[in-house]
């Protein structure tokens, strides 16, 4: 690692106007369609079958490697199929829906033996990977379990929001806030911290003010407050987020526990809350919908496994109107053809969009733009030269799998190139090769050719 802050991304013009709409709990649902992949890692096997009569809370997916989280039951009822269904516009998952007998038998799959400040981390840490709670993508368990064998010094709350329109973190912090401050305590009493650190956009008052709020009331003093000055997106990331508090830059494939930070979400640590002490596994999502077609903005609590359509009808989005919707912010979002896909843990936002303009067929102009917003420092017009060239062999050299696809590079193109797109499809063309060697050391000088 180096010493280097923070370079790249682009800044956003805040819309935080959910952020003072309270929480609402949608109305129970005749069924629910749960994906077994809830995250960005390894899907889980299913554990149960056509018939099955689960409760609220049972296992329903079950870890098929170290990658994987368990999958639970958000509501209580029999499993009715066991099948792929629409994950994203791209992609089908094995999916169990349940149809919801509307009785909320409730049965956890954590067990209680004692209370959390007489267990001892590795404790706590199961209990945690059994009521598989994602944050940021990855499962939070190996993340803790990480930041304790590197001894974690400083526990980063992630309070950012650099997308707009997500105010799920938010609401937590005003609905919720000792239920927050009880999981981060859990998290830095796991990672071994001596020192918490809230991250927080300065101009986002109510996070502020609900932070502020809570560390009077509470008097935790080994708690802080870092105000981020016009916060770039996509700082939201965790390696990002240590390069603008910390100036520091992780090697390829480096975690923020080897520079003895660990990162944690609001969410997430409500989670944690839930889970260790109330043994409730992630069966809920706060979700915000929001965006040009929505005439009545709303931040709802839904079970896990909802279709999108139930939450953007009660918002008042016009479907026939609808041409595209997003799962999560505009740039990071991940894209749905179908209404009927469920919300996943990972799902803080529903975007609905109009009318899409067409394809750019313009070509490159060379005006590296790209290259001047890539908050990793690639190259994202030479990868996508590659890519559509199909030299899919020299895609190591320029470091294609350390892309994020947070989507700046096509924000910022002026001939309305989808880069991003394209290196995505480059990169799974590279995981589909025989070896992964691992990329050499990457060209310095952009050539332009």
């Amino acid at each position: 690692m180096k010493k280097k802050r923070f370079s790249g991304g682009i800044y956003l013009k805040p819309n935080w106007s959910t952020d003072d709409i309270p929480v609402e709990t949608l109305p129970a649902l005749s069924h629910v369609t749960i994906p077994l992949i809830q995250h960005d890692g390894a899907p889980s096997d299913p554990a149960v079958q056509i018939g099955d009569h689960v409760a609220m809370g049972c296992r329903i997916g079950s870890p098929s490697n170290a990658g994987a989280v368990s999958v639970h039951a958000s509501v209580s009822g029999v499993v009715t199929d066991v099948a792929r269904y629409p994950y994203s516009a791209q992609r089908n998952a094995v999916s169990v829906t349940i149809e919801n007998d509307g009785n909320h038998e409730f049965a956890s799959p954590i067990p209680y033996d004692k209370a959390w400040h007489e267990s001892t981390p590795a404790e706590i840490v199961e209990k945690i990977r059994l009521g598989g709670i994602i944050d940021n993508g990855s499962p939070l368990a190996d993340r803790l379990w990480e930041g304790r064998e590197r001894r974690t010094d400083t526990l980063y709350i992630n309070a950012l929001s650099t997308e707009g329109y997500s105010s799920a973190d938010a609401r937590l912090l005003v609905e919720q806030p000792q239920k927050a401050v009880l999981g981060l305590t859990i998290c830095k009493y796991i990672v071994g911290a001596e020192n918490a650190v809230f991250v927080i956009d300065e101009k986002r008052t109510v996070v502020a003010d609900a932070i502020s709020a809570l560390l009077a009331d509470e008097g935790l003093k080994d708690y802080s407050v870092l105000k981020l000055k016009k916060a770039r997106y996509p700082l939201q990331e965790d390696r990002l987020l240590l390069a603008a508090c910390r100036g520091i830059e992780l090697c390829e494939g480096a975690s923020t526990a080897e520079a003895g930070c660990t990162v944690v979400g609001i969410a997430a640590a409500v989670a944690v809350a839930e889970a260790v002490t109330e043994l409730t596994p992630s069966i809920w999502r706060i979700v915000t919908i929001a965006g040009p077609l929505v005439s009545l903005p709303k931040n709802l609590l839904v079970p896990i496994g909802t279709p999108a359509r139930c939450l953007l009808e009660v918002c008042g989005v016009d479907l026939g109107a609808m041409k595209k919707l997003l799962f999560g912010g505009a740039l990071s979002g991940r894209s749905v053809q179908d209404p009927e896909t469920p919300i996943t843990k990972t799902v803080n936002s529903l975007m609905p969009l109009g009318a899409m303009p067409a394809p750019s067929t313009l070509p490159c102009i060379g005006c590296r733009r790209c290259r001047a917003v890539c908050p990793v420092r690639l190259e994202p017009a030479r990868l996508s030269r590659l890519v559509t060239t199909g030299a899919v062999d020299e895609l190591d050299e320029w470091y294609i799998m350390e892309c994020i696809q947070c989507g700046c590079c096509a924000w910022v193109c002026p001939a309305g190139i989808n880069l991003v797109q394209q290196i995505a499809y480059g990169k799974m063309l590279r995981s589909r090769l025989p070896r992964w060697n691992g990329a050499p050391a990457a060209k310095a000088v952009y050539d332009g050719e």
